[in-house]
């Protein structure tokens, strides 16, 4: 089964919507740092953002905003390779990923 990508430029609601239909199985994937990572939980904010698709807007106590044209997608579940499941602040805390950081690179 063909793993289902983000892409970072289409619409929140869109990046949304895929992440939430692959979830529990296979995941949606994007890449942080030359790494693969599954996001399987998130919800969506409507809130327009200034940043650029594919950056970290935020990193909460929930999970980590990311922005995409139209609104933001809080990410709060994740698989990074090689790895199991985890929350995404477990994550965040493993890679000190912070706000300013691009995913799908």
């Amino acid at each position: 089964e063909k793993d289902a990508v983000i892409s970072w430029g289409e619409p929140a609601a869109g990046v949304y919507n895929l992440i939430r239909g692959t979830n529990p199985q296979p995941g949606a994937t994007t890449r942080y740092r030359g790494g693969e990572l599954k996001i399987f939980d998130c919800r969506l904010l409507p809130e327009s953002s200034s940043h650029s698709p594919g950056e970290v807007v935020e990193v909460g106590p929930e999970g980590f905003a990311v922005a995409a044209p139209g609104g933001v997608v809080l990410v709060k579940r994740v698989q990074p390779q090689g790895s199991g499941k985890m929350g995404a602040p477990e994550y965040v805390g493993s890679v000190a990923l912070k706000a300013g950081d691009r995913l799908g690179k």
